[in-house]
């Protein structure tokens, strides 16, 4: 027995015996290595092509987008209109939805004595017409007399103050009403004015534009800007746009529509799924593209940049060529440098490929 540091006895013999039993494997694996050359470094083009699936590439000269706001259709003029002084309504004439000239009778109070005396006084200055020099004061007097009837029938009649629909009616006959009870609410019979809430980014390609799209009942018409005045609570503009000619078809009072201004961006690029696209070590955005070289085909990175955003597609302005190929998916699993092979053309006798990129 052999003391070490004055610790429990230790024996040699059983620490050689598991020092010996470590040693033996190792030995022996150092045999086994000694003339074996080392692995070869495997470079990305020395692999099997890797199958992608690719997308013709076709050059635009230009493009064009759709910037999209909403807004309503609204009428040019919409109105309440009351009686002129206390009474009760007689007759109401006009009902909801009727249209009404401009100066027609809507509802009136009691008016056959005014109306009687508006009358008789109408024919006294008619037979006063052409008479001698003296019949001339009478004469003017008369028609002082039938001005005043005249007032007093207007406080008590509402009319149409322009060529109007009538949207609502807010009494009945029989009714007592003061100046300060409305009786109709009546909107201008004239096709409707845009009305929307626009960016000043929105605004800025309006006024480039000179016109806007609307869109109503999939039909559409053109407007054009009319007024234009800030709001301060967002910061945008409240714009009113008027149509040119709409059909009275489409006088949809009240409807959400869109209003669609086009732009035109006056760059040569292609359209790509938003799948072909993958940023670069710098943050910057790039595309794979399959080069020839010798007999295979070799990716290639082409820096890009993205002009335009849609739902599931992207403009992108580069160094393309028409009839160039770009990768369109699979791109977490590629490099620039790996040797491919376009999935369709692997569709040959003897292939499958199923080794696309995914």
């Amino acid at each position: 027995m052999t003391y070490l540091n004055n610790s429990n006895p230790v024996d040699l013999s059983v620490l050689c015996d598991r020092t010996f039993l470590w040693w033996v494997p190792l030995f022996l694996l150092m045999i086994s290595s000694c003339g074996r050359s080392p692995a070869p470094h495997l470079s990305v083009n020395s692999r099997q092509p890797t199958f992608v699936n690719t997308a013709p590439i076709t050059l635009s000269e230009a493009t064009t987008v759709s910037d999209v706001a909403y807004g309503m259709l609204v009428p040019q003029r919409k109105t309440r209109l009351s009686f002129g002084q206390p009474g009760q309504i007689q007759t109401i004439f006009a009902r909801l939805g009727d249209e009404a000239k401009s100066g027609q009778t809507l509802a009136e109070y009691n008016l056959k004595s005014l109306r009687d005396n508006e009358t008789r006084i109408s024919q006294a200055i008619r037979q006063l017409e052409g008479g001698p020099d003296r019949t001339q004061a009478n004469r003017q007097q008369l028609e002082q007399q039938l001005g005043e009837v005249r007032s007093r029938i207007a406080l008590g009649e509402i009319t149409a103050p322009y060529d109007c629909i009538v949207t609502d009616v807010l009494a009945s006959e029989g009714t007592s009403v003061s100046p300060s009870v409305s009786v109709f609410e009546v909107i201008e019979n004239a096709a409707p004015f845009v009305e929307c809430s626009l960016t000043e980014e929105y605004v800025q390609s309006l006024k480039s534009a000179g016109s806007a799209q609307v869109d109503i009942e999939n039909e559409p018409v053109n407007a054009s800007l009319v007024s234009l005045s800030p709001v301060q609570e967002h910061g945008g503009y409240q714009a009113i746009l008027q149509f040119s000619d709409l059909p009275k078809r489409l006088w949809k009072f009240g409807r959400v529509v869109e209003v669609r201004i086009t732009k035109v961006i006056p760059e040569t690029g292609v359209w790509l799924p938003l799948e072909s696209l993958h940023r670069d070590s710098s943050g910057g955005w790039q595309v794979f593209v399959p080069e020839p070289k010798g007999s295979q085909q070799v990716l290639a990175a082409r820096p890009v940049q993205v002009r335009l955003l849609e739902e599931n597609r992207a403009y992108l302005i580069g160094d393309f060529d028409d009839g160039e190929r770009v990768v369109v998916d699979g791109l977490h699993r590629l490099v620039a440098g790996q040797v491919v092979q376009d999935a369709d053309a692997s569709q040959a006798p003897g292939t499958s490929g199923e080794g696309a990129a995914e």
